[in-house]
């Protein structure tokens, strides 16, 4: 019965979106898709990483993204992001992210039109001030395992100055799959995740994060000491480092393993020429693979 009355608060979230969406763009696919399963106490968490600032706040994100390839036999949701949120804050703040999708074979058709091996992306921001309601485009777009998709989010001058998302496609020809504006509100914590819905399968081949790059509004040099990745035994990632005392701040790479051990032929990424060595985690085994924290919102309100 709570399970029910969960579900249908969710979906009527989900309508009173539609006030929240400009005219001729509809919040999703009418199946019970992606957005009715995140707003859903069913969050399962995989990799995560944290870079915060304190003081300061976040204006701009870059960043070169791989997916590998996507378990076989999808089922239940599966979501690969950076986003940039208020950490201190949530509940009046804004989640502007990008995220690779994979859902059953009919819904991703539905989501992007994508065939077995590919996975579907598109923009999205989550309002946590308006019931945790989330915008996005109706389609996605389709994309490969190995494709490379440069990520970008920038805000727009002044305090009520909108978010920009721009996905290209690289490996398509340099191909913009989207340039959205949606959200406003401050960020402070950037987040990598791997996010399970409705009992996804864990991961099975490696996910690549190149060129990390975020730019404060404001220099904050200690910005570096506020680094966390979890579970330790299955991320490998540079140190961020600044190069202007604190105003921008760089990861040269980070690598999510493989989060299901048994997949086959899943092995650790070597580090790219030039780039820094890659970190062997600290702390050794963590204690659990993933951390169910009962609600999606509770994880990012951290």
């Amino acid at each position: 019965m709570i399970t029910t009355l969960i579900f249908a608060a969710a979906l009527a979230a989900r309508c009173i979106s539609a006030s929240f969406v400009p005219v001729g763009e509809r919040p999703g696919p009418k199946i019970i898709g992606p957005i009715e399963k995140r707003q859903l106490p069913q969050a399962t968490w995989g990799h995560t990483l944290y870079l915060d600032a304190k003081k300061s706040e976040y204006t701009s994100l870059s960043v070169v993204y791989s997916p590998g390839k996507p378990p076989p036999n999808p089922k239940g949701s599966l979501f690969l992001w950076p986003g940039m949120f208020q950490r201190e804050n949530y509940t009046k703040s804004n989640l502007i992210q990008t995220v690779t999708e994979l859902h059953s074979p009919l819904e991703n058709q539905s989501v992007c039109g994508a065939k077995a091996g590919q996975w579907c992306i598109r923009p999205f921001v989550v309002d946590y001030s308006a019931r945790q309601i989330s915008q996005f485009p109706a389609r996605g777009k389709a994309i490969d395992a190995d494709d490379k998709i440069l990520i970008e989010y920038n805000k727009k001058p002044g305090e009520n100055g909108n978010w920009t998302q721009k996905i290209t496609n690289l490996s398509k020809g340099n191909t913009v799959l989207f340039e959205w504006e949606r959200g406003y509100k401050r960020v402070n914590r950037l987040h990598l995740a791997t996010e399970y819905q409705g009992g996804a399968p864990k991961t099975t081949d490696t996910q690549r994060y190149w060129n990390v790059t975020v730019t404060l509004k404001e220099p904050e040099p200690a910005v570096g000491s506020q680094f966390t990745t979890y579970p330790k035994n299955i991320i490998n990632s540079s140190k961020p480092y600044s190069k202007d005392n604190g105003k921008s701040w760089h990861i040269d790479e980070v690598v999510f393993l493989p989060h299901d051990p048994s997949a086959a032929g899943a092995s650790p990424a070597a580090p790219r020429p030039g780039a820094a060595p890659l970190g062997k985690g600290i702390g050794g085994i963590a204690k659990k693979d993933d951390v169910n924290m009962q609600a999606r919102i509770a994880h990012v309100g951290q």
